[in-house]
Parts: structure tokens; sequence; C-alpha cells
């Protein structure tokens, strides 16, 4: 099934949020996802076999650096990017 998430990450107390943000968008390249960046939050689209092991990967790596919050929105019915 293909799925969209909309995911925003947060490293709490940390002077950048760009490593954190950054590794998570490697991680998601490596699943071959499609992403849309955004200033607040990033569009993900895929499988859904694929999407939820790659945020599990995503939200377990930037734990293990850092406090974090990670939100998302995960929807079957939002239109999917051209």
């Amino acid at each position: 099934m293909t799925i969209q998430a909309e995911i925003s990450l947060y490293t709490l107390g940390a002077r950048t949020q760009s490593p954190a943000i950054n590794d998570l968008y490697n991680i998601l390249n490596k699943h071959e996802l499609e992403i849309e960046p955004g200033r607040m939050s990033s569009i993900i689209s895929g499988d859904s076999d694929i999407l939820f092991p790659a945020l599990q990967e995503a939200f377990e790596t930037a734990a293990e650096n850092s406090q974090i919050v990670m939100t998302l929105k995960i929807s079957n019915a939002c239109p999917l990017p051209d």
C-alpha cells in the first residue's frame, strides 16, 4: 500500500538541528522513499512495507544520539506528489 507521512524531528537542547535532520534524510533516501523537504516538516511517500521500517530506523538512530521529539501524521488518502 502506498502511503504518505508528514514528519518533523526535533533534538532537545541541541544548538542545531542539522545533523539529526541530515541523518533522517540519509536514512529515508537509503530506502528510496520520495521526500519533499519543508521548513518545519517533510512529506515522505512510499510503500508502507518500506516506509514504516525506515521511520523506525530513523527514530532509533536519532534517539541514540540525543533526546528527540518526532511527530508523524500518516495517511493513505492524501494526494501523492507528482
